[in-house]
């Protein structure tokens, strides 16, 4: 057993609602030179070009929960297969390997993912970053982009209620992230990514990090 927790990929696992901040976290996470999984899903929303969700995890999940019904759809044992071939798959990605070969720490994000997270974290050794938003401005962000009911307040409340029974039943180290705030004090957020991360990033990358949730986007 021991051999195969070290053979575990390092992720850092982005979780939160639909329109409840993850891709400014995402975002910053990127800026400080974490790596993910390009490419990324463009939006139509001028202030969020970039979702940073990596399409071959979106294709993931989508196989094992659904957007449309809010619901799980694969059983456990399906899941932790697709999730566990996903790792191997990733465990040979030229973006992930290091100098020594090895594969570094990277990022994922999809809100989607949330229902999985279990089955996530018996696969891989993870980090999660919770993204917490009042669900009357997650609703204005769905009518404002003209996104689908299920991805305003409605989807939020499923999604919460995967994050915070994970959060209560497991001891998977967990940083708590309120959006608000994040766009208050942008550089004490990723002050905070870099110490719970343990990441060595340079003085310009804190900075554009900062910076990147400096415009204020809904």
């Amino acid at each position: 057993m021991a051999h195969q927790k070290e053979k575990k990929l390092n992720l850092v696992l982005v979780c939160g609602a639909w329109g409840g901040g993850t891709t400014a976290v995402a975002g910053m996470l990127s800026m400080l030179g974490m790596p993910s999984i390009p490419p990324y899903l463009a939006t139509n929303d001028d202030r969020t070009k970039n979702s940073f969700e990596s399409i071959a995890f979106r294709q993931v999940v989508d196989q094992l929960a659904s957007m449309e019904t809010l619901s799980v759809t694969a059983n456990k044992e399906a899941r932790l297969q697709k999730i566990q071939a996903f790792s191997d798959y990733l465990a040979e990605h030229d973006a992930l390997k290091d100098s020594d070969g090895g594969v570094k720490s990277f990022f994922l994000k999809y809100p989607l993912s949330a229902m999985l997270i279990n089955e996530i974290c018996a696969v891989f050794n993870t980090r999660l970053i919770y993204v917490i938003r009042p669900l009357e401005a997650i609703e204005r962000s769905r009518i404002r982009r003209a996104w689908f009911e299920q991805l305003g307040h409605k989807g939020a409340k499923i999604l919460y209620s995967y994050m915070f029974s994970a959060f209560i039943e497991s001891r998977v180290p967990t940083l708590m992230l309120r959006y608000n705030e994040i766009l208050n004090a942008p550089e004490a957020c990723a002050n905070d990514l870099v110490k719970f991360l343990s990441l060595e990033p340079t003085a310009n990358q804190i900075e554009r990090a900062a910076a990147f949730l400096n415009r204020k986007s809904s």
